[in-house]
């Protein structure tokens, strides 16, 4: 991709520079904010990214929502849910240390999707460590539901 340091419609090197504060919100994650520049071309009115820094700007902020998102979710499912990431490893036959690595920010976005999955429906950890035996899973998940059930009439 080519930067502009002149306007892409005429030309001109009369160009105005602005800048806004964006936020977005990451699944399962942080909010995060970046920088979002905007030129707008003086002679023409023309205006957009020119110097096409806003996609990087972006990339880089979820990244780092990204990656301190995986490290929460893995602490959280080690102190609260009781579920150890050796564990994880072991169910889901992933090479030992890696969720040391997702920690780390050195993941992938299979590796934040599985991390998320896990997170919100710890009982598939079990399920995987079956082997992903049917039964096991259709048993987990007629437990899980009727303890569901039980819970809400008891309230």
């Amino acid at each position: 991709m080519r930067s502009y340091t002149r306007c892409p419609a005429c030309g001109s090197a009369t160009l105005q520079r602005s800048e806004e504060v964006i936020s977005s919100k990451l699944t399962l994650g942080p909010e995060f904010t970046y920088k979002k520049e905007k030129y707008t071309c003086q002679d023409c009115e023309e205006w957009g990214d020119f110097a096409l820094k806003n996609d990087q700007s972006f990339s880089l902020a979820q990244r780092g929502a990204q990656a301190f998102s995986m490290k929460e979710m893995a602490e959280t499912l080690s102190e609260k849910k009781h579920v150890s990431m050796a564990y994880i490893e072991r169910a889901f036959e992933l090479p030992v240390g890696t969720v040391a690595r997702w920690k780390q920010g050195k993941f992938s976005a299979s590796s934040l999707a599985l991390m998320r999955t896990v997170f919100i429906y710890p009982f598939l950890v079990n399920v995987a460590a079956s082997g992903f035996d049917s039964r096991v899973a259709k048993k987990t998940v007629k437990r899980i539901t009727s303890k569901k059930k039980t819970t809400k009439r008891t309230k």
